[in-house]
C-alpha cells in the first residue's frame, strides 16, 4: 500500500507502511535512511499461462522452467522457461541474471513437425505503477508478435514485431516500453519467429522477452520512489503523502 495522498497521517500509519516498531523521530523518515526508501524492487505475479514453449531448437531439448521455484529436470547447461523476479528456481543451472535483474523474463526455442508456433500467454499483475520496458531477442525470418494489453484485448499497450535479419542467423533486438498499474493485469503474448527447414519442420534456436524497470534492456528491476520525500533537511507531513515503504 502507501500512505493517504490528503488529510491527517498518524504515527500508526507510518508504523504499518514502513515497518517501524516503537517511537517515530521526524529524522528516521529521510528518503534513502533506515526507515523508507529511495528505491524498491519491481516483481510480477502470474494469473494465467499458456503454451509455453521450449522445443527442441538446435540444441537439444530445452526444458520449461515454469515458475521456476519448482523448476523440472533441465538439460546441462540450458534453462528455458519463465522467471518472475525476485523468485529463484528450486534447481537447474544457476541464471540468477534472469531473476535478479529483471521483472518478468521468458526464454524458448521451438521444433515442430505439425504446426507453426502459437501464441504464449501470459497475465502478470506487477507490484508497482510503472513505465516498463521491455527488450526482444528473435531469431528466424517468418515474423512473429509481441503484444500487450489488458486481458480483453491484447495489443493495447504494444504492437510489435519479432524477427531476424539477413538468412535468420543474426537476431535482432528490439526495445519498447509501457505502463502498468499495480494491482491490474495485462496480457503479454509472445508469436514466436519460425523458419521451415523442410518435411515440414518449423524451428526457431531462440526467442526471448525481458521486462524491467531499466530502458533499453539496462538489466534492473529496481524502482525510484518517494522523490517527494527530503533527504536531509525539514521534512512535513505532506512531504509523506503517498510514500510507500516497499
Amino acid at each position: 500500500m502507501a500512505l493517504q495522498s490528503s488529510g491527517a497521517i498518524s504515527m500508526d500509519d507510518m508504523r504499518t507502511e514502513f515497518g517501524i516498531s516503537g517511537a517515530i523521530s521526524m529524522g528516521d523518515l529521510y528518503r534513502g535512511g533506515s526507515e523508507v526508501p529511495s528505491s524498491v524492487d519491481t516483481t510480477v505475479t502470474v494469473s494465467e499461462v499458456a503454451n509455453i514453449l521450449t522445443g527442441y531448437g538446435y540444441s537439444g531439448v530445452r526444458y520449461n522452467h515454469g515458475n521456476t521455484a519448482t523448476s523440472s529436470s533441465p538439460n546441462s547447461g540450458f534453462d528455458y522457461g519463465y522467471w518472475r523476479g525476485g523468485v529463484a528456481h528450486a534447481s537447474g543451472p544457476s541464471y540468477t541474471d534472469y531473476y535478479s535483474n529483471y521483472t518478468f523474463f521468458y526464454n524458448s526455442s521451438y521444433n515442430s513437425t505439425s504446426a507453426t508456433p502459437p501464441d504464449t500467454v501470459f497475465d502478470l499483475t506487477f507490484s508497482h505503477t510503472a513505465t516498463y520496458y521491455y527488450q526482444t531477442y528473435s531469431f528466424e525470418l517468418t515474423n512473429g508478435t509481441f503484444h500487450v494489453g489488458t486481458s480483453s484485448d491484447d495489443d493495447s499497450l504494444v504492437d510489435d514485431v519479432l524477427g531476424s535479419s539477413g538468412s535468420g542467423a543474426s537476431a535482432v533486438t528490439r526495445n519498447g516500453s509501457f505502463s502498468a498499474t499495480a494491482g491490474s493485469p495485462v496480457r503479454v503474448s509472445v508469436k514466436m519467429p519460425y523458419v521451415n527447414i523442410g518435411s515440414p519442420r518449423y524451428s526457431n534456436i531462440y526467442n526471448s522477452v525481458a521486462i524491467n524497470t531499466g530502458s533499453s534492456g539496462s538489466g534492473s528491476r529496481a524502482l525510484s520512489v518517494n522523490s517527494s520525500v527530503p533527504t536531509s533537511g525539514t521534512i512535513t507531513f505532506s512531504n509523506l503523502y503517498g510514500a510507500i515503504g516497499s
